[in-house]
Parts: structure tokens; sequence; C-alpha cells
């Protein structure tokens, strides 16, 4: 089994990892655990922008990247549950989404399985801006699972 699991560093990604170390895989099954970063968009002096401060929000950006998968590798260090853990930071392609670097990611890789979180929008913010569990569902190559952290039902809570 081939596990792709893309995470951002939020309290749904750590979710997301606990509930993969949870569970018990075969010995030969592998995952590959992303984090995506955006890609620095070409600048020049004569936007306004100096090109090396983009270069350097992008190195920051993968500095953070490399800390969150570290802290991923600690959550499956302390587990025996048979799977073989690759990180990597990926820098999206110029104007690709998130969605489409998984997708991307989960054909280069051959996943069998893509495990993620939801972010749990509303409805209406769905709408608009849409979302990337959703569209990484709808376009995967591949099976996916989502984890939803476990909410108590308050009256008036928006549960969409």
């Amino acid at each position: 089994m081939k596990l792709l699991i893309p995470i951002d560093g939020s309290e749904n990604s750590t979710l997301v990892l606990q509930e993969v170390a949870r569970n018990s895989w075969g010995p030969e099954s592998e995952a590959k655990v992303i984090h995506i970063v955006e890609s620095p968009f070409p600048v020049t002096d004569l936007m306004g922008v100096n090109s090396e401060i983009t270069r350097d929000v992008h190195t920051e950006a993968v500095k953070k990247g490399n800390e969150i998968l570290e802290e991923a590798e600690q959550i499956f260090s302390s587990t025996d549950n048979g799977l073989q853990i690759t990180t990597e930071v990926v820098t999206a392609n110029p104007f690709h989404s998130a969605a489409e670097e998984i997708v991307g990611a989960a054909e280069r890789e051959g996943s069998d399985l893509i495990v993620m979180g939801s972010r749990g929008l509303s409805a209406w913010k769905r709408l608009l801006m849409g979302s990337v569990s959703q569209a990484v569902v709808q376009h995967a190559p591949c099976s996916v699972a989502i984890v939803r952290p476990k909410r108590s039902v308050v009256e008036g809570e928006d549960r969409t």
C-alpha cells in the first residue's frame, strides 16, 4: 500500500498523522508525507518588489515546511505500524493550486490512497473558495480518505 499524506502544519494535519500512525499497515507499506509551498512569482524591481525578498520568503516557507515534516516524522517514530516514511517539501508550480499539486504527487508516486484532513469550511465559503480536500476527492487517481476532527454538537453551531 502506498499512501500520500499532504499536511500543512495545522491541527487537522496532526490528526491525520495520528490516525495513520494508529492504524496497522503491511510490511511493504510506505507513506510519503508532503508539505506544499507556493512557488515564488517571478518579479523584477520594476514591479516595485525586490526579487531577493521574494526568494527569501520562499526560502523561509521551505524551512518551515521542513520543520512541519520533522514533526510528522516524530509522530511516526513512536509507532511500529509497518510504514516506511519519506517526506518532501513540494514547491508548487506557478499558478497551481494545492489540490493540483496533491493530485500530481499521487500520480507521480503511484499512490493507492491519499489521506488528508478536512478544513470544514462553511457552505458559503466552499461555494466561493472551493475546498482543497473536495477538489482532491474529485480529481485524484486513487482513493481518498478524509480525516475529520470530532466535534461536539452545540446548539446553533454551523455544522456544514
